[in-house]
């Protein structure tokens, strides 16, 4: 019976203590003074601390008009400045990828367009350049002439 009274009286005692960790005051007045040093002079507001699930303080923090969720370890060395839903990030991710490969089925290849592409309309672009430099070059050299005469 002693046992018994003496394990009831423990159990209440221990619960009332934070074993290893810091208390949710704590873990508050750590978070406001970290959050101090990373945006010094900023309008910070610590607006609740609650235990999460897996013992870390989950800490809504109000910060310039925005509303942030992050995490302090339970012994209060660690701060996490935003949780990120594993599930939600893998699924936008892979709708990403979805997109990128509809995007690039419905463009061309370089390769596709060349071999769509005949050969010989390559060739009158080719004797246009030629013309055009031919065309060119007699004036270049009346130009040429006209500045030796009038040295």
């Amino acid at each position: 019976m002693k046992k018994l009274i003496l394990l009831s009286l423990s159990a209440i005692f221990l619960s009332g203590c934070v074993i290893g960790g810091v208390s949710q005051q704590q873990a508050k007045e750590i978070s406001a003074k970290f959050i101090e040093i990373l945006a010094p002079g900023g309008q910070v507001n610590i607006k609740s601390v609650e235990k999460a699930a897996g013992g870390d303080y989950k800490i809504t923090v109000e910060a310039n008009g925005q509303e942030v969720i992050s995490y302090l370890s339970p012994d209060g060395t660690i701060f996490y400045p935003q949780g990120l839903n594993i599930a939600e990030l893998t699924k936008q991710f892979e709708e990403f990828q979805k997109q990128q490969a509809a995007a690039e089925q419905a463009v061309p290849s370089p390769e596709a367009t060349a071999e769509e592409t005949p050969s010989e309309e390559v060739a009158p672009a080719e004797e246009n350049a030629e013309e055009a430099t031919t065309e060119t070059a007699p004036e270049n050299e009346a130009e040429t002439t006209g500045e030796e005469a009038a040295e």
